[in-house]
């Protein structure tokens, strides 16, 4: 048998309704930048590709917790150069 690396939380009670407020949000986030997102995709140009770096910063930002457990700016500094650094190179 493996042992459990999720710091001893597998199986245990779950109290109800501790989910309920992060659907609720989920989906009120979604409903005010869903069609935030569609305006922005529609009028295309430099503000889409804003919403495109910001998005891959956001992504980027993520990945990097998840990997070192802390947005670590090490791991950071080199994507966001090389995210910043496109949308300037290319004409």
């Amino acid at each position: 048998m493996t042992p459990d690396h999720r710091g001893g939380r597998a199986g245990g009670p779950v109290s109800p309704g501790r989910g309920s407020g992060n659907l609720t949000l989920r989906v009120v986030s979604a409903a005010v930048l869903a069609p935030i997102v569609l305006a922005i995709t529609y009028a295309g140009g430099w503000i889409f590709l804003a919403l495109c770096a910001v998005a891959a910063g956001a992504v980027l930002w993520e990945w990097a917790s998840l990997v070192s457990r802390n947005a670590d700016p090490r791991l950071l500094a080199p994507g966001l150069t090389a995210l910043l650094g496109r949308p300037c190179s290319s004409g």
